[in-house]
């Protein structure tokens, strides 16, 4: 589960499908409480900001990959996430990686 400090992340899924299960903070207790469980199969499109909640994407399939491209903007250089939802006080910050910058492939060496 993480947030998207940016204004938004746009996915599209290239082949197979994804699920997408959505969260939202719960004032008052220590709960990221489930507000939408969706599947997006190839050619979809799903969009998100951290006003719509959190999310987790998943593969549902154990035999049929799936393939997603996600753009971030701006890119951001680190988010929060959530191993467990019924602890929602207890986040992680989580440096991104990314496979280029501006179009140039960033070095592996780095």
């Amino acid at each position: 589960i993480h947030d998207h400090p940016c204004d938004g992340c746009w996915m599209h899924v290239c082949e197979g499908s994804v699920h997408e299960t959505r969260y939202a903070k719960q004032d008052g207790n220590d709960v990221l409480r489930c507000v939408s469980d969706d599947i997006f199969t190839e050619n979809q499109l799903a969009y998100i900001t951290d006003s719509m909640g959190l999310h987790k994407v998943a593969n549902p399939s154990h035999k049929e990959r799936a393939v997603t491209l996600h753009l971030y903007s701006p890119p951001f250089k680190s988010c929060q996430i959530w191993l467990d939802p019924n602890n929602a006080s207890k986040s992680s910050n989580c440096r991104m990686c990314f496979h280029s910058i501006n179009g140039c492939v960033v070095s592996k060496t780095k």
